[in-house]
C-alpha cells in the first residue's frame, strides 16, 4: 500500500476514506460508488458536486489523471480548502513522475 496522508481538520476527517488508494491489485468493485451511496455524510464545506468529485478522485488508480483534469477544468472542487490540497497532493504523488521522452512526447512513470 501507498502512504496515505491523514486529514487533520475535524471538519474534513469524514473524507479520509476518499484518500486511500490500494493500487490496482486490491480494488473493491464498489469503491467508485462510495460517495454516491454516502451523500448523507457530506460535510457542509462541500457542495454535492464537490463531494462526489472528492470521493471519486482516487477511486481507481488509472482514472486519477482523468479525474484530476476534469476537476481542474470544470472547477468542481473548493481549491482553497486544506483537505483538497491534501487530496491533490496524494493524487499527484500517486501519478508519479512526468517526463518527456524523445519523439513520443510525455511519458508517465506510474507508482
Amino acid at each position: 500500500n501507498y502512504f496515505t496522508e491523514r486529514l487533520q481538520e475535524k471538519e474534513s476527517q469524514c473524507m479520509q476514506l476518499a484518500m486511500f488508494q490500494s493500487g490496482s491489485d486490491d480494488i473493491c468493485s464498489s469503491r467508485g460508488n462510495r460517495s454516491i451511496a454516502s451523500q448523507s455524510d457530506k460535510p457542509e464545506w462541500l457542495t454535492k458536486v464537490e463531494y462526489l468529485t472528492f470521493g471519486k478522485m482516487r477511486a481507481f488508480p488509472y482514472t486519477q489523471l482523468r479525474n484530476l483534469c476534469v476537476a481542474l477544468t470544470e472547477r468542481t472542487l473548493p481549491f482553497s480548502h486544506t483537505a483538497v490540497h491534501v487530496l491533490l497532493r496524494q493524487t499527484a504523488y500517486h501519478l508519479g513522475d512526468i517526463g518527456v521522452s524523445n519523439a513520443n512526447g510525455c511519458c508517465y512513470k506510474w507508482k
